[in-house]
């Protein structure tokens, strides 16, 4: 895990040029050329994220409130190893704020996910995908479409998260410092990649696509310092990471109700300061 992590971190710090993993062109029609069909709805933001949006200063000039864009990858589609793949059904579900600089992501089901579920072996899932599959691609590729101010992309949200790793990772930091998952956003708790916390959330699934996210789009996003608050109301566990550009502060640092700064790499109040614990069925690998 700490191989892995300081690679991730060194990808955000220096750019993917620096170790060879460059991100992929996917032409003038990027979801046209993978299968991949756009829709938009009506639907409103849920609500407990209202507290969060409610501190956030604007990043651009209003014109509208949210984009809601649902992507659906239910077209048959070509890539390298076959001149026609069955559409793998995934689906990926997204707010987008450019007013706040914010992509919230609600449902996110790759496919890479689907194809598994299917049975294929590890060794062929790319044979079976389309070259634009990753989430941080996606969402990439959207956000340049709604604001000709990509630059400006300040926040990465996650709503409802019940993935099996994420979760119980997100309900024990929420247990061992606020000693309840009833934890709303004044009361959450903040880690930046100094933290052991940071990196782990940052190398969970739901933590990976903001990683390759600033590793893939370091030319345009530069150097950023990100940091991940995580709250959970009504059963909702919440993650949202702030992309701080190099040299600026945190948002959050002058909205800090209820907070008390304890600990390392942490902004709100622990019940202990010793070196990061490990969960539950987690173990560390050196």
């Amino acid at each position: 895990m700490n191989k892995g992590i300081r690679y991730l971190e060194e990808g955000i710090v220096k750019g993917v040029g620096n170790f060879g993993n460059r991100p992929q062109d996917f032409g003038g029609d990027p979801f046209g050329n993978n299968g991949w069909t756009l829709g938009d709805d009506d639907d409103d933001i849920p609500e407990i994220w209202d507290d969060v949006f409610e501190h956030l200063p604007p990043r651009e000039p209003r014109q509208e409130d949210y984009n809601l864009v649902k992507l659906n990858q239910d077209q048959d589609f070509a890539n390298v190893w076959h001149p026609k793949n069955t559409a793998t059904k995934s689906e990926y579900r997204e707010y987008y704020l450019p007013f706040h600089g914010t992509i919230l992501i609600t449902t996110a089901y790759s496919p890479t996910y689907w194809v598994k579920k299917r049975g294929v072996p590890d060794n062929e899932i790319q044979q079976h995908i389309p070259r634009l599959h990753q989430l941080s691609d996606a969402v990439w590729e959207v956000w340049k479409r709604i604001t000709d101010r990509p630059k400006t992309l300040r926040f990465v949200a996650r709503d409802e998260i019940c993935n099996p790793v994420t979760g119980p990772l997100i309900d024990y930091l929420l247990r061992r410092d606020r000693n309840s998952l009833e934890v709303p956003w004044d009361n959450r708790l903040t880690f930046g990649l100094d933290s052991d916390e940071g990196k782990a959330l940052l190398a969970t699934p739901n933590g990976i696509a903001v990683a390759w996210l600033l590793i893939h789009r370091h030319e345009t996003l530069g150097s950023r310092d990100p940091r991940v608050s995580i709250f959970q109301v009504e059963g909702h566990r919440c993650m949202i990471w702030e992309l701080i550009p190099e040299g600026e502060k945190s948002t959050f640092d002058d909205y800090k109700a209820g907070f008390v700064s304890q600990g390392v790499g942490s902004y709100g109040h622990r019940d202990q300061t010793n070196d990061f614990s490990v969960p539950p069925g987690w173990r560390l690998v050196k």
